[in-house]
């Protein structure tokens, strides 16, 4: 928690998130090909993850190991968690493919199989359709190659103000 933004405080914060995250991503065993994600997306991703990707635009192909702290009492991921990855893979697509920022305006998922605690789920996604302010995409989640839960939704082109079509800064 930081009571006092300044620089020095953030810095210390992004080194708790980092160090954390060299734990989880020892612990999270990506396949090879896969880096950690760094999160422009206001940082909930890190506290979520650690998620990897691979690949590049509308290629890009994200993943993330299924930890303890993903799962519900059942041992499997929880379904926020799954929504949470294919919002955050959806919208890194949805983005590259407008060149615009974009948000979340609609989410539909489909929950077909569980995801243990120590599966990999790896993301394809596709952008449907790039209008001039919304962006129709959709995404299918595997849990160690099999078809695990399916998502499409509508993201909205913002900017930080809320203002329409501001370009996407990479």
């Amino acid at each position: 928690l930081i009571l006092f933004p300044g620089r020095s405080c953030l810095i210390r914060a992004q080194a708790r998130v980092r160090a954390r995250h060299a734990v989880d991503e020892h612990e999270a065993r990506p396949p090879e090909g896969f880096k950690l994600y760094e999160t422009r997306d206001g940082r909930f991703s890190e506290r979520v993850g650690p998620y990897f990707l691979k690949g590049r635009g509308t290629d890009l192909v994200m993943g993330f190991r299924v930890l303890e702290h993903h799962a519900n009492r059942n041992g499997v991921a929880h379904g926020g968690a799954l929504m949470a990855f294919a919002d955050t893979l959806l919208g890194n697509v949805a983005a590259r493919a407008a060149d615009y920022i974009a948000a979340t305006a609609t989410l539909n998922t489909s929950f077909l199989r569980p995801a243990q605690v120590g599966a990999w789920v790896e993301g394809h996604a596709e952008v449907l359709k790039a209008g001039k302010r919304a962006i129709f995409v959709r995404c299918a989640l595997t849990a160690d190659g099999e078809l695990a839960f399916t998502a499409e939704g509508i993201w909205q082109r913002i900017t930080p103000g809320g203002q329409p079509n501001r370009p996407n800064p990479r």
